[in-house]
């Protein structure tokens, strides 16, 4: 996928200036997108995983080495959707923050329901 055609999706998705993003949003487009680019890349074959890796650290450092040897097209493309993935979860797991702070922490079990 080149930087026009996710801009076409993303401003599609999310408006000419991203103004109805969400966390949540953000997520669920990332997660169609994602499976549409994996299916297009796997082009009926199968995904083969490198498990070698023993951290998150080395998965990091693996995709920012791989990133630089990219044509600037593809690397543009899978930093920008890294910044993007990165942005908005670190913003859903403050928003959940804020609820905790000002709700606290609820038990919406059914086991405590008097019905």
């Amino acid at each position: 996928m080149n930087r026009a055609k996710l801009r076409e999706k993303v401003r599609a998705e999310f408006g000419p200036n991203l103004e109805r993003v969400t966390p949540a949003g953000a997520r669920e487009f990332l997660e169609r997108l994602y499976r549409e680019l994996h299916l297009e890349a796997l082009k009926g074959g199968i995904m083969e995983i490198d498990d070698a890796a023993g951290s998150y650290e080395q998965i990091m450092a693996e995709f920012f080495s791989r990133t630089l040897d990219m044509p600037p097209e593809d690397a543009a493309v899978a930093l920008w959707l890294w910044a993007f993935e990165n942005y908005f979860a670190s913003m859903g797991e403050e928003y959940n923050e804020r609820f905790l702070s000002i709700f606290g922490r609820m038990d919406l079990s059914s086991d405590n329901d008097n019905t």
